[in-house]
């Protein structure tokens, strides 16, 4: 991160994101579909606003590329497909270096037959 002012600050961050299962099911032409988001990488810009000089609430946005699983009755395929994001979130101070983190991220990869994804993400941040 770095300070633009007083209380604004601009940051990038790299982002990897393992989860267990996001299933999601489309019904199309009879046939039922099954997508799964099972890892995902990210690189975001970030920009936020300290009221007190240590939280943050912030806007970020770049590009992500999820792996996605595709399933149905006759073959199932895996890729990785990349796309945008954007998102927004906050940081919230517990002591000097360490944070409490919630954001909320909106992705939309490329392709026919691409997934978008929602999610919120929470977790602890140790600020260097």
């Amino acid at each position: 991160m770095r300070a633009l002012g007083e209380r604004l600050y601009l940051g990038a961050e790299i982002e990897g994101l393992w989860p267990l299962a996001v299933t999601s099911r489309l019904n199309a032409a009879g046939a039922e579909y099954r997508a799964r988001l099972r890892q995902e990488v990210g690189a975001y810009g970030r920009i936020g606003y300290s009221p007190d000089g240590r939280s943050l609430v912030y806007l970020r946005g770049g590009l992500t590329i999820p792996r996605q699983v595709f399933e149905t009755a006759h073959q199932a395929s895996a890729r990785w497909q990349p796309g945008p994001a954007i998102g927004a979130g906050a940081e919230v101070a517990l002591t000097e270096n360490l944070l409490i983190r919630l954001d909320a991220t909106w992705d939309l990869p490329a392709g026919r037959n691409s997934l978008e994804s929602y999610r919120m993400s929470a977790g602890i941040v140790w600020r260097f």
